[in-house]
């Protein structure tokens, strides 16, 4: 008997953990298609004569020091990339492992 309650048990925390993680996946996946066209606008921006007018405004002090500028940094446009082609590759390879 006490081997059934504790195969039911293990069972039992078994779905609960599968079934946050489901959702806290389905959440992720959604945010992330949504982000999708993100993915591409800051290389854009990279190589264009605005962020080079950017730079040097923010270079020269004309910006707010409030302003967030991650953007501005060659170092994050090329890293964000990166990431999605390796993030990616680790889903390709994880659903044809299946």
């Amino acid at each position: 008997m006490q081997e059934r309650i504790e195969r039911i048990k293990a069972a039992e925390n078994a779905l609960k953990r599968a079934e946050k993680a489901v959702g806290e996946l389905g959440r992720a996946w959604s945010a992330y298609t949504d982000a999708a066209e993100d993915i591409a606008l800051p290389e854009a921006y990279l190589n264009s004569p605005e962020r080079r007018s950017d730079l040097e405004a923010d270079e020269a002090g004309q910006l707010p020091a409030s302003l967030s500028r991650g953007v501005l940094s060659e170092d994050a446009i090329r890293n964000l990339p990166e990431e999605h082609d390796s993030l990616t590759d680790e889903i390709r390879y994880t659903l044809g492992s299946k």
